[in-house]
């Protein structure tokens, strides 16, 4: 389960790899998209806020951000949310 703006959105768990926390400033920019290299696999990563298209509530760098990696067929994907 993830949390955007006081909402919970449910995710299969069948589908989740795992979840992480990191400080939103250690998010890279790859080709004008964000990511992240997790243990040598570079992982692209959408936030959920901008999914729904809803403001993001903090641009603060030290920020935590909670990370859910999902299995999706062959690919590896994060999903962010505060």
């Amino acid at each position: 389960m993830v949390i955007n703006q006081n909402q919970k959105f449910a995710i299969p768990l069948d589908s989740v790899i795992e979840t992480i926390e990191i400080r939103q400033s250690k998010l890279q920019k790859i080709k004008k998209k964000e990511g992240i290299n997790l243990r040598g696999e570079v992982i692209g990563v959408s936030r959920l806020s901008d999914l729904l298209d809803r403001e993001r509530l903090d641009p603060n760098l030290d920020t935590v951000l909670s990370i859910v990696f999902l299995q999706v067929g062959t690919r590896s994907i994060g999903l962010a949310s505060l």
